[in-house]
């Protein structure tokens, strides 16, 4: 007796009898009524609204979970295999650009799939897809797995070649991150395992590029390409110049902006851009600003570490006595020369004497009736009877040396300039190494006088 019409049994023969005759039709006649399907599915879908379209769907998945659950494990890998090999044929029927579509919309489903699931669920899910891919891999033969891989390869370069240069390094970094994150979840044990096997991988690599064989002509290539490179890069932490390599495309939202360190080295007057639109950080200030607790990079333009400002051309170079003049600390040490090379050492100790300005002197630079004559000899000590060093100076040289201290540095900021100097000296005319007064023969007399004496610092 058939079955009666609407009876499970009766739609259960209808679905045999179907796929009998779908196992017996042609390629032909199969792309054919896929291709009505497709035409009829979308057509229908086109006239549904939003919400029917979630209804149905989500009607689909519940319909399908309860259909999985009262299957056994032979019938559900059944019909996993039976659903890989319909995908299989149906891609065979899809144009290049139909692929593409296809790919891009599983992908956001898979995704949207993953991010819908619990933290458990997905690192289950991640787990089985590691075992599967690895015993996928083992079943492959030796010809076939260096396929797979020679095709691996072609696809990575073709996505990166459509890829621009700011995706390239915002995809390492986060290849980086998700590295570090992964080993930090490591047990101590499982680290010195991954350790060992890159070391390994590394000297397996290492290997491999002795034994490559290059031409001359790509190792002119790379040689040229090599040398057209610069250090052009510009870090906006510490204004260092740098090569590609050291560098990293700055985002300020990857810091703690919270931080006092963060905020001191990225202030508004400090950031400073490559090119216009381009504004890069070192890997050595990078390393530093991520940490748990951020500290300030050594070379920070923040840590106002910079160099003092060079003194100008227009100013002469003065020689050692007239160095003494203007400094607030004056060294005696001894110097004497190595038994072998050109190199000098220091004998005996070294003595650091502080200018006390308030007991030898008052004003910078002193006054021709003090101390500051045109021969002078500088003691260690004045009980000494030898000197430590005799020198003439020029004073207008000691002058303009000393103004510019005092504009430029901090140490000199407290010091006063004599204007009774400036006085003198516009009367004075300077002639190489000697002073000769102009009209005022009153300052003649007293220099003449003054110069056939010997003063000390």
């Amino acid at each position: 007796m058939p079955p009666k019409k609407g009876s499970r049994k009766y739609k259960e023969a209808e679905r045999e009898k179907k796929r009998q005759q779908r196992e017996q039709e042609t390629d032909k006649v199969r792309k054919q009524r896929l291709e009505q399907q497709k035409q009829y599915d979308t057509k229908v879908k086109s006239q549904m609204s939003h919400e029917e379209k979630a209804q149905l769907s989500e009607q689909k998945r519940l319909r399908e979970a309860s259909r999985r659950q009262k299957m056994t494990a032979e019938q559900a890998d059944e019909l996993k295999e039976e659903r890989r090999l319909h995908e299989e044929s149906h891609r065979e029927v899809m144009s290049p650009e139909e692929k593409e579509k296809w790919k891009k919309e599983h992908r956001l489903k898979e995704v949207s799939r993953r991010r819908s699931m619990s933290p458990e669920k997905r690192k289950k899910l991640t787990e089985e897809t590691r075992l599967h891919v690895a015993s996928h891999r083992a079943s492959m033969s030796p010809e076939k797995r260096a396929e797979t891989k020679e095709q691996d390869k072609l696809r990575k370069a073709i996505l990166s070649q459509k890829m621009s240069q700011e995706q390239k390094e915002e995809l390492k970094q986060q290849h980086r991150l998700s590295i570090a994150s992964s080993r930090e979840k490591l047990s101590p044990a499982k680290k010195d395992l991954q350790k060992e096997k890159d070391r390994e991988s590394h000297a397996i690599k290492r290997k491999h590029d002795k034994l490559k064989v290059i031409t001359i002509q790509e190792a002119a290539e790379n040689f040229h390409r090599k040398c057209s490179e610069l250090p052009e890069y510009i870090c906006t932490c510490c204004h260092r110049l740098l090569w590609k390599q050291s560098v990293l495309p700055f985002r300020i939202e990857k810091y703690d902006t919270s931080n006092d360190v963060i905020t001191r080295c990225f202030a508004d007057d400090i950031l400073k851009e490559t090119k216009p639109g381009e504004i890069y950080i070192c890997t050595t200030c990078n390393n530093d600003l991520k940490k748990r607790k951020p500290i300030m990079p050594a070379q920070a333009v923040a840590n106002g570490l910079q160099l003092d400002p060079t003194p100008p051309p227009g100013l002469e170079k003065p020689n050692q006595m007239e160095i003494m003049m203007f400094r607030r600390e004056i060294p005696f040490m001894k110097m004497g020369s190595l038994p072998r090379g050109r190199q000098y050492r220091m004998q005996g100790p070294v003595v650091n004497v502080p200018s006390k300005l308030e007991t030898v002197c008052q004003l910078l630079p002193r006054l021709p009736n003090e101390a500051m004559l045109v021969p002078i000899k500088l003691k260690r000590r004045l009980c000494y009877k030898g000197h430590y060093l005799y020198d003439d100076i020029r004073p207008h040289v000691v002058m303009d040396w000393l103004k510019w201290l005092k504009e430029n540095n901090t140490h000199y900021a407290d010091v006063n300039i004599s204007f009774d100097w400036c006085n003198l000296m516009e009367q004075f005319q300077d002639d190489g190494n000697c002073i000769y007064p102009s009209l005022n023969t009153k300052i003649k007399n007293k220099l003449q006088i003054l110069t056939k004496l010997n003063y000390y610092w």
